[in-house]
């Protein structure tokens, strides 16, 4: 225990405060990334709460904490803001949780907010061990941003700024795809930017060892709550309370003695411990206090028999209305009556209830917050794995050949943009793949190869390069190729969005292909030719069904530009922008999905827009660069780029040759729902 007096405070920002603190004993100069328990009071109780050192290279003894004011937290932070020189605090001894790693690997140190607290001194130890690194700040905007002008200074040339405010939001895809095979990154700020990070180390397939988090805390929206940990190899569980540490708990005197109303109690096996597995009580031993010897060690957080707890860490509170999955709720009128709690939040919680005040900026956003992530696809990197594929794996394992392009924020489930689904599919001469059906609405867009068909409820329909193939939702379709070489196209469907609402159905059809029902192409030669459409067909003009072509064919799409040519400018956002339409309704061609294609003339430079829409786009022909969010993602031939929901966009093509974009949105859905928007001349800055 150590007690430590308030000597100095200090106004770092217009909410973060710097405390010098004077402790009672001499303490040891704390090694870089410690952090100091500071007892605090908390919903009527006291509890310890960390907070980093701050490191400004000083040698007077004093430790300094540096705490941003969170008013609508649980009080700790407004309590220390009112602290004033001469307060005494209860301490206990500095920890070292996050130290830098050994060795002389580069390093980036990513910090947002106030976690470039621990930040400085892990920059400072490395400066002087000589490694190569570099900081990466971010914060809403430079004067919120505490210690920035301290950095700069102490580490010319090797700090990078981020505010917010100004656009430039840190791309956390940059910093982990820049980072050296075997470099370290060290992360301190809100969950949502470790959530980040970690999703995006997990897709570059980086070691979990070379990322180092500083955890330290909660979030402070959620109470501390007790855990459960497990040792499997030693069927032992216990609770964890909230004012003991794992080992505390699997040390717990479980058994004081030999007796057999103890063993029985305790389930002593002589050589170790059982702690008893009620859920609602930490295991006790049954025999009176003191009757026995110590208790033996029941388990160990060894390898050999490692500790699970029931979150994913042990200091990171999970969401306390989903705590216990299994109903609590019971129907005896006494446990109706109001009673005095300790923790009424957590009362509540076992109810499977909560309170909404502690969520209102998760469940109404100000603005869209998707989870998607700009990110851009290279045709010619996945094609050589396609290939790959097509030689060692046969349809029948698979069924669909299939890449998913899985964006980097959605990789649990894999999507590629909140509510869309890409993938590139291959297929080989003389395959044939299984008819299916399913309530989710796709399509197919050619990319390269020809002498395949797709049998949509029994219309064989070819497939061509630059060709769109409709497999609406519910409808049988398979596919087969006669020709020669690979066939690749583009799969789209809307599954994300339809998942979402719990509504999707999957249905193998009873023969592996279906029979054609009648001539090849018909829908595409009855209603391909624009204004005149075929007189005996009744128009449904219900926003719910699907377009009758089956394909539209690049040919006449080819027409219409051609037909067009330069007399019209076309789109400020998207240049000569074409839309595949339902022949019998005069809307999209799928009730949840919209296909477009357009075309950018040379020196092209697009209105930024944004729209609450995904879209997902796949170059045709050419290349050039679109600008989503705080990204620039340069195109070729073929590839393949998302578009989260509200993030700027500008299409650009500043080379000499048109260039030919085909995208889908699920614009229509969201016309239907009422949550459709869009806004022209939008600045640039972040997704988020």
């Amino acid at each position: 225990m150590l007690t430590a007096v308030v000597e100095t405070r200090g106004q770092v920002t217009a909410d973060v405060v710097l405390l010098a603190l004077r402790p009672s004993r001499r303490v040891d100069p704390p090694p870089p990334g410690s952090h100091l328990d500071v007892r605090v009071p908390l919903d009527g109780s006291a509890e310890y709460r960390s907070y980093s050192l701050v490191d400004l290279g000083t040698d007077d003894g004093l430790l300094r904490l540096a705490v941003r004011r969170q008013p609508h937290g649980r009080g700790g932070s407004v309590w220390m803001h009112g602290l004033r020189p001469g307060a005494v605090l209860e301490c206990r001894e500095p920890v070292s949780d996050f130290p830098p790693s050994p060795g002389g690997a580069s390093s980036v140190l990513l910090a947002a907010g106030i976690g470039i607290t621990p930040v400085l001194g892990l920059a400072r130890a490395l400066r002087e061990r000589g490694v190569d690194y570099r900081v990466v700040y971010g914060g809403r905007t430079r004067a919120a941003m505490p210690f920035v002008d301290h950095l700069e200074a102490a580490h010319p040339g090797r700090v990078e700024v981020h505010p917010s405010s100004s656009g430039r939001r840190i791309d956390v895809a940059a910093v982990v795809s820049g980072l050296p095979a075997e470099g370290v990154l060290y992360v301190c700020g809100p969950w949502s930017l470790l959530a980040e990070v970690r999703r995006h180390w997990q897709v570059v397939g980086r070691l979990a060892t070379h990322l180092r988090f500083e955890t330290f805390g909660t979030s402070g929206r959620f109470p501390t709550t007790s855990f459960t940990v497990e040792v499997p190899a030693r069927g032992v569980t216990c609770e964890v309370p909230v004012d003991a540490t794992m080992l505390d708990a699997l040390e717990a005197p479980v058994s004081r003695c030999s007796t057999t109303a103890c063993a029985a109690s305790a389930g002593c096996a002589g050589s170790g411990c059982a702690p008893s597995r009620a859920s609602s009580t930490t295991a006790t031993c049954s025999c009176p206090s003191g009757s026995g010897l110590r208790p033996p060690r029941c388990a160990s957080a060894s390898p050999a028999s490692p500790a699970r707890a029931s979150r994913s860490t042990a200091d990171r509170p999970s969401n306390p209305a989903r705590r216990n999955p299994v109903s609590t709720q019971t129907d005896d009128p006494v446990a109706a009556e109001p009673a005095a709690v300790e923790d009424p939040y957590r009362s509540i919680a076992d109810l499977q209830a909560a309170a909404l005040w502690r969520y209102y900026g998760d469940v109404l956003p100000a603005r869209p917050t998707p989870r998607a992530v700009p990110h851009l696809w290279r045709y010619a990197a996945l094609r050589p794995h396609l290939l790959h594929f097509l030689e060692t794996l046969s349809l029948e394992d698979a069924e669909r050949r299939v890449l998913m392009l899985v964006n980097p924020g959605l990789t649990e489930p894999p999507a590629t943009t909140t509510s869309l689904y890409a993938g590139l599919q291959i297929i080989g001469p003389g395959e044939t793949a299984q008819a299916h059906r399913h309530v989710a609405n796709a399509f197919r867009y050619v990319i390269e190869g020809s002498g395949a068909f797709t049998t949509v409820n029994g219309e064989r329909v070819h497939m061509h390069p630059g060709d769109l193939l409709l497999t609406p939702g519910w409808h049988w379709h398979d596919h087969e190729h006669q020709g020669d070489g690979p066939m690749v196209w583009l799969d789209a469907l809307d599954y994300p969005m339809t998942n979402a609402f719990d509504a999707n159905f999957f249905e193998l059809f009873g023969e592996r292909t279906q029979r054609s029902l009648g001539p090849d192409d018909l829908s595409s030669r009855q209603f391909i030719h624009g204004q005149l459409a075929p007189a005996w067909e009744v128009p449904r003009a219900t926003a719910s069904a699907a377009s009758p072509v089956g394909n539209y064919p690049w040919r006449e799409t080819e027409r219409a530009f051609a037909a067009i040519a330069d007399d019209a400018s076309g789109s400020a956002a998207e240049g000569v922008l074409l839309e595949y339409k339902n022949p019998l309704t005069g809307g999209p061609v799928l009730p949840t999905m919209s296909c477009r294609i357009s075309r950018l003339r040379p020196e092209f430079r697009g209105t930024v827009v944004r729209r609450t829409s995904s879209s997902i786009y796949h170059v045709v022909r050419g290349s050039g660069s679109a600008l989503v969010g705080d990204r620039e993602l340069s195109f070729a031939d073929k590839d393949v780029f998302a578009v989260p929901p509200w993030a700027a966009l500008q299409l650009c093509n500043d080379g000499d040759e048109d260039a030919f974009l085909f995208s889908f949105t699920n614009e229509p859905a969201l016309r239907a729902l009422g949550f459709y928007r869009e806004q022209f001349g939008a600045a640039h800055g972040p997704t988020r």
